[in-house]
């Protein structure tokens, strides 16, 4: 992994006392760098450093790590004499691979390339095989092998500490890259044993935790999807919010794949979506700004637009201001000041898959090839907007165990995981299926919610499906790009 590639280059396990010029920012990419004996401190200019230094170093014998984003911040020599100055820029972390090219790829997997340049044996590669390296050859059995190995000791580890929401970033960004490399074809060893585990401590985690989702404060990120209107808002004159319905981490991560020679700055963190894991649901509430019980109609998507429209106009913007769409190929007016863009291709291939996860990446692929989402947000970051990539919920692969005769309120074909009872006439089916009652938090009070088990949904029995409804870690966390810098004013 990175973390362990930037411990070895920094000199972190013999000096006590480190200034790293971090000119490639690697450092805000790894999970953990340090140990409980050092302390980790950002510097941004030499006056800060001279305080800081003055503050902490000069008449103690702390241990430290102080980072410097440039290569501009000179050290005065008194300061010099008394750490080990790294440079851990690309050149230094990865001398096999172009520098240069590296840094024109933003959105490499730096964690996967970390272990995959451990097979180069030695070998310089030019900048085209640079690029042919980290877009296609670094990806083979031996290596996933290597990397899955690294990549399970790792989730271990993340899911003993996890405590806060933003802890689950790192596990499903991790456990998604072993989903997509297992949808590609390849062996992961030992993969359900690790997802299982993941999947027991997320669902324990989310019966203490989740009823506080609503009210955590972030300023660094929307927590639950209601938060989105108003994170946009506050950190963007501009935003366009690009909703791809259904798109699970491990789509992204194959979109993200997709897009690994674009310019583009993409900076992702985990959103959380609601119980049940429904469009109608969730998608009101993200184009709402209020949870699923404070919308009038709750299962039906028929005013998502008039409520992104009203969630604007209450916050200062004209009815000509305001975008809204269902298209990959929106016409959005010149004094468009907000748009909200549904893309439905990900949730309409769910309803269509025979293959599961396999079909489901091989579609997203040609999907990809075909170039409407680049298109899309090429033409929005032209047009001067903030482009976040977002989804309302996300998908798992589970297996039939029967229909219903009496299905109760189901909100669309796709949500096999799910079943909502307006009372409980017809409920007594559920006796022959594995299910839960769900408590409803969020949710309106005069309906009663049944989960089916994880990996089990309605359908023929024995039937693989590709579906969502449930509250499993793919199906209730889903990404939150950011697209480019926002533009402040």
């Amino acid at each position: 992994m990175l973390s362990e590639l930037l411990i070895e280059k920094s000199g972190l396990r013999w000096a006590d006392r480190i200034i790293l010029y971090d000119v490639d920012a690697l450092l805000v990419r790894c999970a953990s760098f340090v140990d409980d004996e050092r302390t980790l401190q950002w510097i941004s200019n030499a006056e800060e450093l001279r305080y800081i230094y003055e503050r902490d170093y000069r008449s103690s014998n702390t241990k430290g790590v102080l980072v410097l984003s440039s290569l501009s911040i000179n050290i005065p020599f008194d300061i010099m004499r008394r750490f080990t100055i790294i440079r851990l820029g690309l050149e230094e972390v990865f001398p096999q691979l172009d520098a240069t090219t590296l840094r024109a790829a933003r959105n490499i997997d730096f964690d996967y390339l970390a272990v995959a340049v451990q097979n180069l044996n030695g070998c310089n590669l030019t900048p085209q095989q640079t690029k042919d390296f980290y877009l296609s050859k670094m990806f083979n059995q031996e290596i996933v092998d290597a990397y899955s190995a690294s990549a399970r000791q790792t989730l271990r580890s993340c899911i003993a500490s996890c405590e806060l929401y933003r802890d689950w970033m790192a596990v499903i960004n991790l456990l998604s890259k072993l989903m997509l490399l297992r949808a590609k074809g390849f062996a992961v060893e030992d993969f359900q044993n690790i997802y299982d585990t993941v999947d027991t401590v997320f669902r324990e985690w989310m019966v203490q935790k989740y009823a506080t989702l609503a009210a955590s404060a972030d300023v660094n990120q929307p927590v639950m999807l209601h938060h989105i209107p108003d994170f946009v808002r506050r950190i963007s004159q501009r935003p366009a919010v690009i909703v791809v319905d259904g798109m699970s981490f491990v789509d992204w991560q194959l979109i993200q794949e997709h897009f690994a020679d674009e310019s583009w700055k993409l900076t992702t963190t985990a959103v959380f979506s609601y119980l049940p894991s429904v469009t109608s649901i969730a998608r009101q509430s993200l184009f709402s700004g209020v949870p699923p019980a404070q919308n009038e109609k709750p299962f039906s998507l028929v005013d998502e637009e008039k409520q992104w429209r009203s969630y604007w106009l209450e916050h200062g913007l004209r009815e000509d201001e305001v975008f809204f769409g269902k298209t990959e190929t929106p016409d959005i007016p010149y004094q468009t000041k907000a748009a909200g863009i549904v893309v439905n291709f990900i949730d309409d291939l769910m309803h269509r898959q025979l293959q599961g996860m396999y079909g489901m990446s091989v579609d997203i692929a040609a999907w990809l090839k075909s170039g409407s989402l680049r298109r899309l947000i090429d033409n929005l970051l032209k047009m001067g907007f903030d482009v976040f990539v977002t989804a309302d919920h996300g998908h798992s692969e589970a297996i039939g165990k029967g229909r219903f005769t009496k299905p109760g309120l189901l909100t669309e074909d796709a949500s096999r995981r799910a079943v909502i009872y307006k009372d409980f006439a017809g409920a007594e089916e559920l006796n022959k299926f594995s299910v839960k009652e769900y408590a409803g938090t969020y949710m309106p009070k005069n309906y009663r919610y049944f989960l089916f088990a994880n990996g089990e949904c309605i359908g023929d029995y024995g039937n693989k499906y590709i579906t969502h409804g449930g509250d499993s870690i793919e199906e209730l966390l889903v990404p939150f790009v950011r697209i480019g810098e926002t533009k402040n004013g």
